[in-house]
């Protein structure tokens, strides 16, 4: 999109776009945090498919600056309490973490598997609940 800097991808608007620094042709063919990211973009994909206003949230919650990204998990988390950012990084590290079992490429390393399959089971059941969005 141009207005990111080298190391920021964005999916303002379902289609990714990344700067050259960190695009790969093949995510899966990459062994290094590009998976994450991939992943954490495609979360912005679906919310967008979904009718969330990936742009125009991103705006506000991008602006607190690192702090929009991080989370904590409870027994009680459910995916919707996070805001857009927070899910890009739940899910991704569910993936790293729970299905591709390689802790120290995700976003979040120590994060307990058992919590992140507690929260992103229901999504992993039906994608197509906008209760999943964030609220």
């Amino acid at each position: 999109m141009g207005k990111q800097d080298k190391d920021t991808a964005v999916t303002p608007n379902g289609q990714m776009y990344y700067p050259e620094a960190i695009y790969r042709d093949d995510f899966a063919l990459r062994q290094d945090g590009g998976r994450a990211l991939f992943m954490h973009e495609m979360v912005h994909a679906w919310q967008y498919q979904m009718g969330y206003g990936v742009r125009r949230h991103g705006l506000t919650v991008t602006s607190r600056g690192p702090s929009a990204y991080e989370y904590s998990l409870t027994s009680n988390s459910r995916l919707r309490d996070f805001n857009m950012e927070q899910q890009g990084n739940v899910m991704s590290d569910y993936y790293m973490i729970c299905i591709l079992r390689k802790p120290s490429r995700a976003f979040n390393p120590g994060m307990n598997a058992d919590l992140l399959h507690q929260v992103m089971t229901p999504f992993v059941a039906n994608s197509f609940d906008k209760s999943h969005l964030p609220r």
